[in-house]
């Protein structure tokens, strides 16, 4: 799943712990579409609904804070 996730354009580090993952990203790059996709493609299993948690955090960094690297974390169910 790192490897994956680190393949794509503006993902800056990945970080899995047990059930979290912790990922630094710059949006003007990547999109949380092409996160969905790949994380799909490795078989992840993530649980119900982690589409829209996924796309609910990078909105919430996005706005305020388009010139940071954003950390979204994700608990994995």
């Amino acid at each position: 799943m790192t490897e994956a996730l680190e393949a794509l354009p503006g993902i800056r580090a990945v970080k899995v712990s047990g059930s979290w993952i912790e990922f630094v990203c710059d949006l003007l790059q990547v999109e949380a579409r092409q996160i969905e996709v790949r994380l799909a493609a490795v078989g992840a299993q993530l649980g119900e609904g982690w589409e829209e948690r996924l796309r609910q955090g990078l909105e919430t960094c996005e706005a305020p804070n388009r010139d940071l690297h954003p950390s979204i974390q994700h608990r994995c169910q």
